[in-house]
């Protein structure tokens, strides 16, 4: 996937003369000479290319600009060879540029080559680690977990074995083994609890955790790796145990030093960047494949999700990878569903689904069931979507997967609650509670059952009593939709109420505030009429917003600066974020947000235009 052309030509201007500072105005006066766009314009583009290389390099110099840090070495070539031309990268146009952007172009040919030399330099292979590096130590827990056959219990050894003698030849990373009698699922349900544990003995940097399965002949494993901020998933499936070890070793060692596991992802936005890096560097690595696509689909970047899931079912037939082969269907049927071509997506599903039912696979059979719900969400077929989540529940049982089986519940709720099917609401979020219960599940599962009735409760004492249950849960550095959520409605409840104090006390024992309670602490002050304070905290929220490119949250925060501002009487300030709201708005977020436009007296630009 070819970097942006503002990004290639941004990066070109950086690297022309590294030493040196550019200010905001130099950056918009050459790689935007020919445009009318905002500092956020800026901000952005450096976001997205510190997403791709790292937070380090490129550096702020407060009220000065941006300079490159890193040192410009030479490299071997081997990255370039994969391209029929450096041009591949390029952003094509049909227009004469401007005299100040043909003076990047020369450069550009240089950018791209250092592009590619960067990549190889700090995501080398893993035989091209110095001796001298120290490795990454890997725990690896027990694959066997579950009392089965006698010749399972023997093939799931042998796979382990073969894993960690693989691994132990590694340059990049040591193997320790666990005696730990933690199983999969109980890891992969609530990976973070078990890592810390786990790792704070053998001072360890990440856990593997294993699940064989055998299916006429073809052994099958699934993993979870997990490093100190995230987690990576995999499934390999192979006739041969020897094949079977070099396909996981080979694969966890491309993805275990990169900064997806071992780095906060600031936002989904610099992890697709990062993921599309090592999609270009390993572009047969169909794991890696497959998690970009699904990261641009949760991103809402349907039109390029679609043709990349096009691109990995035929990539995935050359390989006669049958396994990925029903994921690209799966992950296509989803994509179409969402982009309303439901009849295109269901014909995707039924053939993954044909293609799981064969292996067995009930943890993807009920994926598929969950997809094909939505496809009868998009009829406003109550009925179908009954249907098709209780099978997708009853097929997760079958799996062994409570955290599917409680989700397939949860989402029963949602449509029953969303479509006014009041007895059948109550009953679904009572069976997931239960089925909590039942698993023994650590508390924090309770928390999104503790967020619907939250939502759906007339009581404000109720409300609160949920949605501190649910703060309650979890440290304050820990991230989650959830704890967002919880905050949102207790610190609206809050002020309805009037408790000043007890609304700032939910943010004022945190070191660092994230982007969504920066801006509830700028709402507190709005609705307090301390505008000052509120612009200040409004700020934060939105330059972080733009920083990590999430665009929604930039503008809920531009929304309310406008409002701020507003009532401070800067009209040159109203008129800044109204331009913002006016160009980055979607359709989606105008839709969900027109009550609060009209209030502000902003028009729809999308009703404006007919959409």
């Amino acid at each position: 996937m070819p970097i942006r052309a503002n990004e290639a030509n941004l990066l070109a201007l950086l690297l022309s003369d590294p030493g040196t500072i550019f200010s905001k105005e130099t950056i918009l006066d050459i790689v935007w000479s020919d445009k009318i766009v905002s500092e956020q314009a800026v901000f952005q583009n450096i976001s997205n290319l510190r997403g791709i290389f790292g937070e380090s390099a490129i550096k702020t110099f407060s009220r000065k600009g941006y300079q490159w840090q890193f040192a410009l070495e030479d490299a071997p070539l081997t990255g370039l060879s994969k391209l029929k031309s450096p041009q591949d990268l390029l952003i094509k146009s049909t227009q004469k540029p401007p005299i100040k952007i043909r003076n990047i172009v020369l450069v550009s040919l240089t950018t791209i080559l250092f592009l590619f030399i960067f990549l190889i330099n700090t995501h080398k292979e893993p035989n091209s680690h110095s001796p001298a590096q120290q490795k990454l130590t890997i725990m690896i827990l027990p694959f066997c977990m579950e009392d089965k056959t006698q010749e399972y219990l023997i093939a799931c050894r042998r796979i382990s074995k073969a894993v960690k003698q693989k691994l132990a030849r590694s340059t990049s990373l040591r193997p320790v083994s666990s005696a730990s009698t933690v199983s999969f699922m109980d890891f992969t349900n609530t990976p973070n609890d078990y890592f810390k544990s786990l790792t704070m003995s053998s001072h360890g940097d990440l856990v593997l955790a294993g699940k064989v399965r055998m299916h006429k002949g073809i052994y099958m494993l699934r993993y979870a790796l997990k490093g100190e901020r995230n987690a990576w998933h995999g499934e390999f499936q192979s006739h041969h145990i020897g094949e079977l070890a070099t396909q996981v070793t080979s694969h966890i060692e491309k993805v275990a030093t990169t900064p997806l596991l071992m780095t906060r992802q600031n936002s989904e936005y610099q992890e697709s960047a990062q993921l599309q890096v090592l999609h270009h560097k390993y572009p047969n690595d169909l794991i890696i494949f497959e998690r970009l696509i699904t990261r641009l689909f949760n991103n809402g970047d349907l039109d390029k999700a679609v043709l990349l899931a096009d691109e990995l079912k035929a990539s995935a037939l050359a390989d006669n990878n049958l396994l990925y082969h029903a994921k690209a269907d799966l992950l296509l049927g989803n994509i179409l569903i969402e982009q309303g071509l439901t009849s295109n997506g269901e014909a995707h599903l039924q053939t993954a689904l044909r293609f799981f039912q064969q292996q067995e696979d009930y943890r993807s059979q009920s994926d598929t069931f969950k997809a094909l719900a939505l496809a009868e969400r998009n009829r406003l077929d109550y009925l179908g979507i009954k249907s098709k989540l209780q099978q997708a529940a009853s097929l997760a049982r079958l799996a062994n997967d409570p955290l599917r089986e409680i989700a397939a519940m949860s989402y029963l709720f949602i449509f029953a609650h969303k479509l006014d099917q009041n007895e059948d609401k109550a009953e679904f979020l009572n069976q997931a509670e239960l089925l909590l219960d039942q698993y023994r599940l650590p508390a924090e599962h309770y928390a999104e059952i503790y967020l619907h009735r939250a939502m759906i409760s007339d009581s404000p004492l109720d409300i609160e009593q949920y949605t501190r249950r649910i703060l309650a849960l979890f440290t304050s550095e820990r991230e989650d939709w959830v704890i967002t959520s919880a905050q949102m409605i207790l610190t609206d409840l809050l002020i309805k109420q009037s408790r000043w104090q007890e609304a700032h006390a939910l943010f004022s024992t945190q070191a660092s505030l994230q982007v969504n309670e920066n801006y509830l602490v700028a709402t507190i002050y709005y609705v307090q009429q301390d505008f000052e304070k509120a612009a200040s905290y409004g700020m934060k929220s939105f330059k972080n917003a733009n920083l990590n490119g999430d665009k929604g949250a930039a503008l809920d925060a531009a929304l309310l600066l406008f409002q701020i501002n507003k009532a401070l009487e800067k009209p040159d300030e109203q008129i800044r974020f109204k331009h913002f709201i006016n160009k980055d708005s979607t359709l989606w977020w105008t839709q969900h947000n027109l009550d609060k436009l009209a209030l502000a007296g902003l028009s729809n630009k999308h009703k404006a235009a007919g959409d």
